[in-house]
């Protein structure tokens, strides 16, 4: 649940039985009412919610016009797309694509280590595989095959390793002429 909602970029924001608005990505304690928005939604409905400005979560996503998913609704969709993932790795297992992706990142991590650049782990090139699925699972659309989003995830990260290092910027001194008179 908490990689589907990560991946999707889902923020919960909720009302506790004391009536105080949080927005976090996983919500916890006592609470009376929960929406799910993005980060930036639940946290401006939050803040609009505690200065009393609004009384329920519908009317300040309403009245900000920030779009929310009821959260039965979004345990639903959450169900649905784990449902899918889960049935395309184990048939993806089962058709040795899983075994290619493995493939693929020792290959990766070997190139990374050759070039003395820190390469991703594998239980983190699996998440971001899973993080993957998760996004097409939630359009409706069928999933593409596993060896299509290996390249994906490891070219980007790959990417990322690569970008060059911001010069640093040195101290030097400002001299201020003040003039009176």
């Amino acid at each position: 649940m908490r990689e589907y909602l990560r991946a999707m970029g889902l923020h919960a924001v909720y009302i506790t039985k004391e009536g105080r608005a949080h927005s976090t990505g996983v919500p916890a304690g006592q609470i009376a009412d929960v929406v799910w928005t993005s980060q930036f939604g639940a946290r401006a409905i939050a803040l609009h919610l505690n200065k009393r400005e609004f009384a329920t979560l519908q009317e300040a996503a309403t009245a900000l016009r920030i779009n929310i998913i009821e959260h039965v609704e979004m345990l639903r969709r959450i169900g649905v797309a784990v449902k899918k993932v889960n049935t395309a790795l184990a048939h993806a297992k089962a058709d040795g694509e899983v075994r290619h992706f493995e493939n693929t990142v020792a290959e990766y991590r070997r190139s990374a280590a050759k070039q003395g650049v820190r390469a991703m782990t594998y239980a983190r090139a699996y998440t971001r595989l899973r993080a993957a699925l998760f996004v097409y699972a939630a359009t409706d659309n069928a999933l593409p095959p596993i060896t299509e989003l290996s390249d994906v995830v490891l070219s980007d990260a790959a990417r990322r390793k690569q970008k060059k290092p911001r010069p640093r910027r040195t101290r030097q001194s400002a001299t201020v002429t003040l003039k009176f008179g």
